[in-house]
């Protein structure tokens, strides 16, 4: 039985039945018949510069740079070798209700109540009266600018004066405009509880040209796509805009579950923002806020989703703390570099030079590879292959405050599983740009350290190591009760130490557990921490998979390998050494159980083989765990795997 039958691998997630897939995280599917782990999510800046730097909610490129905006304040952003943001001074009051867009040469912004425009150096207020308490979306048309207002849309000429408004049924609030070709296209929010609507207009009338429902009350938001607009809902559909039809092309797996409720109706932002979704080539980008209102579904992770047509909805990444740094005050001693404070990189972790004075042996042109010597040192190597033969960078010289060293931190390489989301835009910058860091698209979220600080980046992706899986849908036996017996895994990468695949088998059902309080005894042993909490612990079994939710090792998993209980205690001895004694983590378990673990030299070629002792069992559902930098799985095959036991 080869998995997938036809090299295509689909991600439906409408059951645990459908499709190849049933979940992922931090891969990529673009290349087709390979599920590759993705780039490491990475925080390009942050609120730890600026405590002004609130909920980001767009970021526009203007003037050579982007602008960034926030809840609170207005930032110019360098991407570039001058890394860093710089409050604009003088900014109009913004707030949640805010957005942006480039119109007649300017930069236009929506406050609460206004209408400002920025021409590089001064602002000027060019509307007022506008609703205090609705969001104001806005986009360009030809040329005239679009504003939503409660359950008005207004079109503005170039002198911001009044062309034509649009008044919607006083039920539906505006939450997003985008303009496509002939027709402005509106979302809306249904604010009585019925459906919401997408409002489609030529812009000249005071009557709209086609109303479409959603069958949800609330659009979070819209991105041009193939001539027309895509659109997500509160419901957790992604749906397209044809003729007078909202056509499905891919839903999250809340839409199927019919007790869960995915709206936050107490937000004006909703789960997705006006800007949370953007296009590039036929891909959507959805950065979107997995927690759902009621329920608990673990699937619905945080971070980037990609919608590829001809792959489904998938997981892309997992926004993180872990910054980008810019290291002034390297030293050298032979190969071996010093970093000014420690680095928390990973051996293979890529690494570049924005510039090198008085640093010889280096090219600002090249990526290298980073060996970890200890906390604060690491030796460059031009490959990773040349990691493993031990082939390191001859550097001379000596660093000067002009080197500029950069580099990703790599602590919370597994990312926060409930980020709360923020805009999506395609990147694009006339700045050079780091070659460790280099990306498709930019995008906001609000993450949890490992120390449970939460804080507001903008992230991007970064060429570090990185932990992500896909898990098969169930694969049922062709008679009643069957043996499995071997698992070929076909695979590219897996070309360092640090890397590494992890291979799990699920056989048996289990509701999602729940969120989970855990202290850590040790590096391998972690213990409950609330009481109330202790029957939950106690139905933890040997052998089950623990999934780091938030805290120290969020993103990871490992497996118990014993458990000790007492009258008012839980103790899990787990596999793997994660935890730092004292520290705490939240946790949630589930029935995969831990069949091997294979690395570049255990690995046979580019296959690994795996036996399954024989397991019986009607169906099973296969997890592929990827460590490392660029592992891809191609195809999974169960060779003579089913022998009849039963009758």
């Amino acid at each position: 039985m080869k998995i997938p039958s036809n090299k295509q691998w689909t991600q439906d997630n409408s059951s645990d039945v459908l499709g190849v897939l049933g979940d992922s995280t931090n891969v990529t599917l673009d290349t087709a018949g390979k599920a590759t782990l993705a780039k490491k999510a990475a925080s390009l800046v942050d609120s730890r510069l600026d405590a002004d730097f609130g909920t980001v909610l767009n970021a526009t490129y203007y003037d050579n740079q982007y602008i960034i905006l926030t809840n609170d304040e207005m930032f110019e952003l360098s991407v570039g070798f001058g890394l860093g943001i710089n409050q604009i001074s003088n900014a109009p009051n913004v707030s949640s209700r805010s957005d942006q867009v480039v119109f007649n040469e300017n930069l236009v912004v929506s406050t609460s109540s206004t209408i400002n425009t920025y021409d590089g150096s001064s602002w000027d207020e060019e509307v007022s009266g506008l609703n205090s308490d609705v969001p104001h979306p806005l986009d360009v048309f030809g040329t005239s600018l679009i504003a939503g207002n409660g359950n008005t849309v207004i079109r503005y000429s170039t002198g911001y004066v009044v062309q034509q408004p649009l008044i919607l049924p006083t039920s539906f609030e505006v939450t997003s405009i985008r303009a496509v070709g002939n027709y402005i296209y509106i979302a809306t929010r249904n604010l009585v509880g019925g459906n919401a609507k997408i409002f489609i207009w030529n812009g000249d009338s005071a009557l709209f040209d086609y109303e479409i429902e959603v069958g949800a009350s609330w659009v979070f938001s819209l991105t041009p796509y193939q001539s027309t607009v895509a659109a997500i809902t509160s419901a957790g559909q992604i749906g397209m805009v044809s003729g007078t039809s909202f056509v499905e092309l891919a839903t999250l797996p809340v839409y199927h579950d019919p007790h869960a409720r995915w709206e936050e109706s107490s937000s004006i932002l909703g789960k997705v923002y006006n800007r949370g979704m953007c296009t590039v080539g036929n891909t959507i980008y959805i950065n979107i806020e997995g927690d759902v209102d009621t329920g608990n579904l673990p699937d619905m992770r945080g971070g980037l989703w990609v919608f590829d047509p001809s792959v489904g909805l998938y997981h892309r990444a997992t926004s993180t703390s872990d910054r980008v740094l810019i290291d002034t005050a390297l030293t050298l001693s032979g190969d071996t570099l010093t970093t000014n404070n420690p680095h928390k990189l990973r051996t293979g972790d890529a690494v570049s030079f924005a510039t090198f004075g008085g640093l010889t042996g280096v090219n600002l042109e090249q990526t290298y590879y980073a060996k970890v010597e200890g906390a604060s040192t690491l030796k460059l190597a031009p490959s990773r292959k040349a990691i493993q033969e031990e082939r390191y960078v001859k550097l001379g010289g000596t660093p000067n405050q002009s080197t500029r060293f950069v580099y990703v931190e790599n602590a919370d390489n597994g990312g926060t599983y409930n980020s709360r989301g923020g805009f999506v835009v395609p990147f694009t910058s006339l700045e050079d740009t780091f070659k460790n860091t280099q990306t498709e698209v930019l995008w906001s979220a609000q993450v949890e350290t490992p120390d449970g600080t939460d804080i507001e980046t903008i992230q991007t992706f970064a060429d570090s190591y990185n932990v992500g899986s896909v898990e098969t849908q169930r694969i049922y036996t062709n008679n009643i009760d069957q043996s499995w017996k071997e698992l070929y895994t076909f695979l590219d990468g897996l070309t360092t130490d640090e890397e590494e695949i992890v291979l799990k088998l699920q056989t048996t059902y289990a509701e999602a557990s729940i969120e989970l309080d855990g202290v850590w005894a040790d590096a391998t042993t972690l213990a409950s921490n609330n009481t109330e909490q202790y029957e939950n612990w106690r139905d933890i079994e040997e052998g089950q998979e623990i999934k780091f939710v938030s805290g120290t090792a969020q993103g990871r998993t490992a497996h118990v390998t014993d458990i000790e209980i007492s009258a008012s205690t839980v103790r899990l001895t787990l596999d793997e050494p994660l935890g730092v004694s004292g520290q705490t983590s939240v946790v949630m378990f589930t029935t995969f159980q831990k069949i091997g673990a294979y690395n570049r030299t255990n690995k046979e070629k580019e296959k690994i083989r795996s036996i399954l002792y024989s397991v019986t069992s009607p169906w099973i559902v296969i997890k592929v765990e990827m460590r490392g930098f660029t592992p891809s799985l191609n195809m999974l095959e169960l060779s003579n795997a089913v022998q009849r036991t039963g009758n």
